[in-house]
């Protein structure tokens, strides 16, 4: 393991032990409040404090299973399982979990009208798909809906997700895909979202893609290339609202 590499693990590793206090220190604070103050809280703020518990256990339960890729990726455990895959299935398949998580969230993604096939291990394209909506959920107007635009040419199949908007996750964006790896984060600034996108670059550059981002008049857009495979034209029965 290289210098970078030992680096980037560290920051990691000691982003997960903050962020873990932090948001069980935060679940435990609104259950406490919940319990001693029901009699006084209105329906509205009870509702308020259940959904915020709500969040942060989607959230730690996200940052458990990046852990556990961090993990296999370090000790060299984690063999890819390639295979011809519908895109179009895990990304529907990505929506699906991360509307479980999040039931406010709202996902809109445009295909191409022939069915794409990818080689991928999609279970960590899955991954990776949430990992980016619950970073765009989080950090942006959460009453807009997260886009994913696909589009291909004859060497690359292109994913587009927008609406990251805010400041604090630009710079993220920007620190992470420019391999700035130990840079301090801004103060407030949760810091699952270090671990969030370390992950989907480890998984992007293992499939032999990119991943990038580019500032747009209304915020972020993230970019993924992915080598292409083919396209078929027979219909596939995808739900992507389940």
């Amino acid at each position: 393991m290289n210098t970078k590499e030992k680096c980037e693990n560290n920051c990691l590793m000691r982003s997960f032990s903050h962020d873990i206090r932090s948001i069980l220190t935060g679940i435990i604070g609104s259950s406490t409040i919940y319990l001693e103050k029901k009699t006084m809280l209105t329906e509205e703020e009870k509702t308020s404090i259940i959904s915020s518990i709500l969040d942060d256990s989607s959230q730690m339960l996200n940052m458990f299973e990046n852990l556990l890729i961090v993990i296999k990726m370090m000790d060299g455990q984690l063999p890819l399982r390639i295979e011809m895959e519908s895109l179009e299935e895990v990304i529907s398949e990505a929506i699906y979990k991360i509307t479980l998580r999040y039931p406010d969230i709202v996902v809109k993604a445009s295909v191409p009208d022939k069915v794409l096939f990818l080689y991928m291990d999609a279970l960590l394209m899955e991954q990776l798909l949430i990992n980016l909506f619950e970073c765009s959920y989080l950090y942006s107007d959460r009453t807009k809906p997260i886009l994913i635009n696909i589009t291909n040419d004859e060497n690359y199949t292109e994913l587009r997700i927008s609406n990251v908007e805010t400041d604090e996750c630009r710079n993220m964006l920007a620190s992470e895909f420019k391999n700035n790896p130990c840079m301090e984060l801004p103060k407030g600034i949760l810091k699952c979202i270090r671990m969030n996108f370390c992950i989907c670059k480890k998984i992007i550059v293992a499939h032999k893609g990119t991943i990038s981002c580019i500032n747009t008049d209304i915020g972020t857009d993230i970019i993924i290339k992915l080598p292409f495979g083919e396209t078929r034209d027979e219909p596939e029965s995808t739900n992507f609202n389940h």
